[in-house]
């Protein structure tokens, strides 16, 4: 959450959109309460986006400590390259806390090495006999408005099974390409229903 910074506005004045100091008398009175009403929700949101940010690092902690105190009686230690999904249940099963850690990865210059393969692959292996495959192909090297590749779609080409010794190199160049920049952890918690399964307590304002 970042911050934002505005301008001392003058007393008798209101702050317009554009920047431009307005008196207040000019503003309609339902203008003022609106943006009364916005800035007290925002405010309190910000507040509450505060508390989940700690609420998180403050069980992230307490969920590493307790991993750690668990391992240790196996005489073993967690490291810091240590990563995985990791679930508690508590006894009575009423609730259950999942920690899943999602990598954001990208592609070296080396995707273009698997592509190249690819193509060379459909060319002498399809002779344009198996269009569904191709178009597949040609979707998942597809980029958004952004100039960005699905990172899904590309390694979703790994599940192809094709022999030929080309496919395999550019499976393998595929792989090779892939780079992880950075590592996100998220917390899950469910309650168990009367039904038995486990409903997850929303944490995101969207979800309540």
């Amino acid at each position: 959450m970042s911050d934002t910074q505005t301008p001392d506005v003058p007393k008798g004045y209101v702050l317009r959109a554009d920047g431009a100091m307005i008196k207040e008398s000019r503003v309609q009175p339902i203008d003022l309460a609106r943006t009364a009403l916005v800035h007290q929700l925002a405010q309190q949101a910000k507040k509450v986006s505060a508390d989940m940010v700690a609420f998180k690092l403050a069980s992230m902690h307490s969920i590493d400590e307790f991993v750690n105190g668990s391992l240790t009686k196996y005489g073993v230690k967690a490291t810091r390259g240590t990563k995985g999904n990791i679930t508690l249940i508590a006894f009575d099963g009423q609730y259950k806390i999942e920690v899943q850690v999602a990598d954001n990865i990208t592609f070296d210059e080396r995707l273009q090495a698997a592509k190249l393969l690819i193509d060379e692959c459909v060319r002498e292996l399809m002779k344009g006999a198996n269009k569904e495959l191709q178009k597949l192909i040609t979707h998942a090297f597809e980029s958004d408005k952004d100039g960005k590749i699905s990172t899904s779609r590309v390694l979703g080409l790994r599940r192809i099974k094709i022999d030929h010794p080309k496919w395999a190199q550019a499976m393998d160049a595929l792989t090779d390409s892939v780079t992880v920049v950075d590592s996100k952890r998220y917390i899950r918690i469910y309650e168990r229903a009367q039904s038995g399964a486990y409903l997850p307590i929303p944490l995101d304002i969207a979800g309540v």
